[in-house]
């Protein structure tokens, strides 16, 4: 596996120009990110990119972020975020409060869109058809059940490339 640097993620050409000029917030949030790069052995997929989120660039910094599974995969520069509130990709967590678990959903692609699709616990419980690169939204689950649910993301690109993320984990106290 070659690891890349924050330069070439964000200013090399392993990360497309037009995504460096989409604001100061998703810039900043780019420059978070690890990139390692690996040659899979199946020459359907020649290169994969796995990204993790971390506060440093240190080796502590990143093996604590593939443990708290704070990482996606995908076999082009797709950059993708997903939260719940203020949880991340590879956080598990007990849901507190009145309101509905809602995830925000951030893609930036490298081609248009084809798909982009929330699944929960093994099912699909939506998806949308954005036809351009980048795409924005939310989504609440309106029907949250006691115990552990967990939710991923997963990006279809028009030209088959692919990513997706660690899931996120919640509980739901069966008292609520």
């Amino acid at each position: 596996m070659t690891k890349l640097t924050a330069a070439q993620i964000t200013r090399g050409k392993n990360l497309p120009a037009r995504l460096i000029n989409i604001g100061k917030e998703v810039e900043a949030r780019v420059s978070k990110f690890h990139a390692y790069e690996a040659k899979a052995s199946d020459m359907a997929v020649s290169i994969s990119c796995l990204l993790k989120e971390a506060a440093t660039f240190c080796d502590k910094g990143g093996f604590n972020a593939f443990r708290k599974r704070h990482c996606y995969a995908a076999t082009d520069n797709i950059v993708l975020d997903v939260r719940m509130g203020p949880h991340i990709m590879g956080d598990d967590f007990v849901h507190q409060g009145p309101e509905k678990p809602t995830l925000s959903v951030r893609v930036h692609g490298t081609a248009p869109l084809a798909r982009v699709e929330v699944i929960k616990d093994f099912v699909y419980v939506y998806s949308i058809e954005p036809k351009r690169a980048s795409v924005e939204f939310n989504w609440t689950d309106y029907d949250p059940r006691p115990g552990m649910s967990w939710y991923y993301v997963r990006v279809l690109q028009s030209d088959g490339q692919l990513a997706w993320a660690s899931p996120i984990w919640m509980r739901i106290s069966q008292n609520r």
